[in-house]
């Protein structure tokens, strides 16, 4: 069994780490499918855009996915109907459908072998939640979608696909400048210029624009405070029987599911990430003759729509997908492409950051409070058997080798949880990730949490 994605066992090609300090018009900061999406749709534009990635190209949340290019929703359109009316349910379906056209245009103009495959989809819902097919199946309005029974909403117009292998399609289609290992910590700006330092140069720019799995240079939304944090578990299986199906359910938690090549794929027991400390319990929980083990974290948003567009002057954020990330972020990357070339799009004011929330940010803002404030105490007293903990630090030892890493999240002091599946450092309260010897993995930390190199015992 591999505790990996696996996706993962595809390798993009590599970058070098920026060493030097250069000059740019825009700077993308993310090097998963948002940010070489987004570089894809500026790369006519004449202007001198550069790309850096903290680790390597696709190795974040774009490489735990389930690989769905979907515009078929779970509950998300029902959500945002109840926050913003039908009409903003209705765009936003037609926004991911929008996004799904743009994805499989570039595919098929580039050429891209990614796997793509057309899938019927499967919503299936109980009891107590089938009216709300029917609600969808109105928000939709489209042929391809209908009622095979009470219970299930079916879509005839479904795709999943390879996202490591679109990525390095969309790859061989630029030269702009890629910078990989290439860490930002700060922001600042002097006059209109922003000044972005990297641990070997600083950057300047005119535009910068965030697309990373979380924001961390935004504190004017606080951002913490404005979405959840959805922690899910994958299994890859080995079948006999792959089907051209996928499918998920509209009841939670959520059970997801479709085939690759001789797999089966499943997500589920998807849970907030505040609320519970112990993730082998949810692995074990997966089937025991899997042949791929990991898990994933969606940033869920206040209404369900994602965050995409500018948040302050030229400087922009993509994300918050609500785990519909790969046609959520082939819309979003267009809208801020759009946005800053000077080009209207129907979708910016609805994906706007700013936009009106109204009761439900207060909500939220209760809501999350006492997670953030559950995850942090509730870290302070979790203790892992396989862990040896000290007032700073925390270590633990494997094939004789002894890794020690600091206790505490760099980015807001939550004290980390060791994912003995994945062999992780994993923040409770805000998703950081770190490996054994405590190099950041996934943000929102900027840092490391390395005491010393690992030692043989």
């Amino acid at each position: 069994m591999k505790n990996t994605s696996i996706w993962s066992d595809y390798k993009l090609p590599s970058y070098p780490k920026l060493t030097q300090d250069i000059t740019c018009d825009i700077l993308i900061i993310g090097g998963g499918i948002s940010g070489l999406n987004l570089l894809y749709h500026l790369k006519n534009s004449n202007l001198n855009i550069v790309l850096v990635e903290k680790n390597t190209l696709g190795s974040g949340i774009t490489c735990r996915t389930t690989g769905k290019l979907t515009y078929f929703l779970d509950n998300i359109l029902i959500k945002v109907k109840k926050r913003k009316g039908f009409s903003a349910a209705q765009k936003l379906a037609k926004a991911y459908q929008e996004g799904v056209d743009i994805s499989r245009k570039i595919i098929s103009q580039e050429m891209i072998a990614c796997d793509l495959e057309k899938n019927t989809a499967y919503l299936t819902a109980n009891n107590k939640d089938q009216k709300y097919l029917k609600e969808l199946k109105n928000i939709y309005h489209n042929p391809n979608i209908y009622l095979k029974d009470k219970n299930t909403l079916v879509c005839k117009d479904s795709y999943v696909f390879h996202p490591l292998k679109y990525l390095d399609g969309l790859l061989h289609t630029l030269n702009n400048p890629i910078y990989e290992n290439t860490l930002v910590y700060d922001i600042t700006k002097k006059n209109h210029t922003y000044l972005v330092k990297t641990l070997n140069g600083t950057i300047k720019c005119q535009t910068v624009v965030f697309a990373g799995f979380y924001p961390y240079f935004i504190f004017p939304m606080v951002f913490p405070l404005n979405v959840d944090i959805e922690k899910s578990y994958i299994s890859a299986i080995k079948t006999t029987q792959p089907k051209a199906t996928n499918g998920i359910t509209y009841t939670k938690p959520t059970m997801s599911y479709r085939y690759y090549q001789n797999y089966l794929l499943k997500l589920e027991k998807s849970h907030n990430l505040g609320l519970n400390f112990n993730p082998s319990k949810k692995f074990k929980a997966l089937p025991s003759n899997s042949t791929y083990l990991w898990s994933n974290t969606d940033i869920m948003t206040i209404d369900g729509i994602p965050y995409a567009g500018k948040i302050k002057e030229n400087m922009y954020i993509l994300t918050g997908y609500n785990t519909w990330g790969m046609a959520g972020s082939s819309i979003a990357s267009k809208i801020v492409s759009d946005e800053i070339l000077g080009k209207e799009n129907i979708y910016s004011k609805l994906f706007a950051p700013k936009r009106n929330m109204g009761i439900y940010r207060i909500i939220k803002w209760g809501k999350n409070i006492f997670t953030n404030s559950y995850a942090y105490l509730g870290s302070m007293l979790y203790k892992n058997p396989q862990v040896a903990y000290k007032k700073n630090s925390a270590s633990v030892t494997l094939n004789g080798t002894k890794h020690i890493v600091k206790r505490k999240c760099p980015h807001l002091g939550c004290n980390l949880i060791y994912n003995e599946v994945e062999k992780t450092w994993d923040c409770p309260c805000h998703a950081s990730r770190f490996n054994l010897d405590g190099k950041v993995i996934s943000g929102p930390s900027r840092y490391d949490i390395s005491v010393k190199r690992s030692i043989n015992k």
